[in-house]
């Protein structure tokens, strides 16, 4: 590894330059396997799940998971005899990566009573105010269509929005938590914060091929791949929209792939005692995404997806 002062047989780089020099195989055979395990049942709860656990009738438990890290290696003769006048060797090793990764989310989530229609002054915490054309009861006391106004609270006549009413009623789940965003007053919009899995999962493999011509001409190739799944809360679905989705139990709804691909090829030729060339080709490919589920209309006849209870401070919702 070299940190900086590049020279001109390493492109000039700016940065880091690192060589990674893969294992041959030998004339005897030889393997390895490992695994690198860490349990977190052991583990404390995080600092916002514990705060959170302080506000009567919340709890935001520690998620249980693992952390394994696995692979194996195996190298020896690829040919018992002798062809094109030398030996041929084989190395193989392959690594996998599985972390069940999470984080707690926060959501602004309708109060009960704005559900049916009912605005409270949050001010005073002593009006509230029926958006209905019909009167409606909530916790046992009956609210007037113009109950809390002078006038008509709906001047217009059109009552709570059905299309809003039955987006919240299906998809947003209750608060659980106490108010952690700017947007949650407390009467209006309360909070709700859940533990969200973001797992983490990739695999590695490489193999390798040598062949001796001779003990002057050496020829080698490699073949590496690379694939790395991880999970993210670009958009997180809290309502159970998306098929295996469950209310209440955040999923998330966007991922960030990476593949890549990458072969080599070289033959080195000791040409006299003190020359030596060595050719080398190699072809890279690096293929990454920013994966998202789409945001179709959440209720049949709907022309488009609705932002309800926009304004998040984090992350896109897409309940």
């Amino acid at each position: 590894m070299n940190t900086a002062g590049q020279t001109a047989d390493f492109n000039s780089s700016a940065g880091a330059e690192i060589k990674v020099v893969t294992k041959r195989g030998t004339s005897a055979f030889h393997g390895t396997a490992y695994e690198y395990y860490k349990d977190n049942n052991w583990s404390s709860n995080t600092w916002q799940n514990n705060w959170l656990n302080y506000i009567p009738g919340d709890h935001v438990g520690l998620p249980s998971y693992h952390y394994s890290r696995f692979g194996g290696a195996i190298g020896g003769p690829l040919i018992p005899k002798d062809v094109l006048g030398g030996k041929t060797f084989f190395f193989f090793n392959y690594e996998g990566f599985r972390y069940p990764n999470s984080e707690t989310i926060d959501r602004n989530v309708p109060s009960p009573a704005l559900q049916l229609g009912l605005l409270t002054d949050s001010k005073t915490g002593a009006v509230d105010y029926n958006l209905n054309n019909a009167p409606v009861i909530y916790n046992g006391t009956p609210y007037p269509a113009n109950y809390g106004c002078t006038g008509l609270c709906d001047p217009l006549g059109m009552g709570l929005n059905p299309l809003v009413s039955q987006i919240w009623s299906k998809y947003e789940p209750g608060a659980n938590a106490g108010c952690s965003q700017s947007l949650c007053d407390g009467a209006n919009i309360l909070g709700f914060s859940a533990n969200l899995s973001l797992p983490t999962s990739s695999k590695f493999a490489v193999v390798r091929i040598d062949h001796d011509f001779s003990s002057k001409q050496h020829l080698m190739a490699s073949y590496r791949y690379y694939n790395i799944q991880l999970a993210s809360d670009d958009e997180v679905d809290i309502g159970g929209f998306f098929p295996g989705d469950k209310p209440g139990t955040p999923a998330s709804g966007s991922s960030d792939p990476v593949q890549d691909w990458y072969l080599v090829a070289g033959l080195t030729s000791n040409l006299t005692n003190n020359t030596t060339n060595d050719f080398h080709y190699s072809w890279l490919r690096n293929w990454w995404s920013w994966s998202r589920n789409g945001a179709p209309p959440q209720i049949p006849g709907l022309g488009g997806a609705l932002e309800i209870m926009a304004g998040q401070s984090e992350t896109q919702d897409l309940s």
